[in-house]
């Protein structure tokens, strides 16, 4: 992260670092749906990953929610997105 905001080399190096993770569920994604172009699955991959970041920030038991709950609504929700419902 922050060295690559003085750095072109890491950030080219972090860049290429998210775009292989990003393509490795990127072609998970395309399994369940074989005619789904590159770009749109690309895109449910990086959704997938934000939403699987976003929660593991969470102080889930600050707020009084079962953890194994939230886990698997998080799950749901990301199963949710690779299939492409309620994606644009």
């Amino acid at each position: 992260g922050l060295l690559a905001l003085h750095d072109e080399t890491m950030a080219r190096t972090i860049d290429q670092v998210w775009l292989t993770f990003y393509d490795a569920i990127a072609d998970r994604v395309r399994l369940i749906d074989p005619d789904l172009d590159a770009d749109e699955a690309r895109e449910r991959a990086v959704l997938i990953t934000s939403l699987l970041d976003g929660a593991s920030l969470q102080r889930i038991e600050a707020a009084g929610i079962d953890r194994d709950r939230f886990v698997e609504r998080t799950v749901e929700q990301a199963v949710t997105i690779a299939l492409g419902s309620g994606c644009g």
